[in-house]
């Protein structure tokens, strides 16, 4: 019994690799362990990932601010949630909604294990909502919640 517990217990480990987007950095930001489900997420094998930091994924036009309240929250041991937008390897963007959780033993923060969760068909939805299909600009609904 003991041994087909273990066994289920690595077979449910595969599978959560294969489907969840999880990075793991130590305490500097720098990645030690990226799932498979990150890599077809991101296009990068996790031979590419490890020893860099997530801002090889970084799309241009990221605000400076959102990275310092992702870091100024973690560091203080705290958990952030927020919306980024990525760079795939093939350069195209594809935005996550993540959840960054501090690894901590009894005092450290040992490193840092981000959750994320593709919202890229969303966010396009969303901007197809708000938008004149002909011209591309804001429609009225959208002007009038400006406004």
């Amino acid at each position: 019994m003991i041994c087909f517990t273990s066994k289920l217990k690595r077979m449910r480990l595969k599978v959560l690799n294969r489907i969840l987007f999880t990075l793991t950095t130590d305490n500097n930001g720098i990645i030690i362990d990226a799932s498979k489900g990150f890599e077809s997420l991101s296009g990068y094998s996790s031979k590419e990932l490890i020893g860099k930091t997530p801002r090889i994924l970084s799309y241009a036009g990221t605000p400076v601010e959102l990275v310092d309240d992702l870091w100024s929250t973690i560091i203080q041991n705290k958990t952030w949630y927020g919306e980024i937008k990525n760079r795939h390897k093939s350069g195209r963007a594809y935005w996550n909604s993540v959840r960054i959780e501090p690894l901590v033993d009894e005092e450290h923060i040992l490193g840092y294990f981000a959750i994320y969760t593709n919202i890229t068909k969303q966010k396009e939805l969303i901007r197809q909502a708000n938008s004149d299909p002909l011209t591309g600009i804001y429609n009225r609904s959208k002007l009038n919640l400006l406004l």
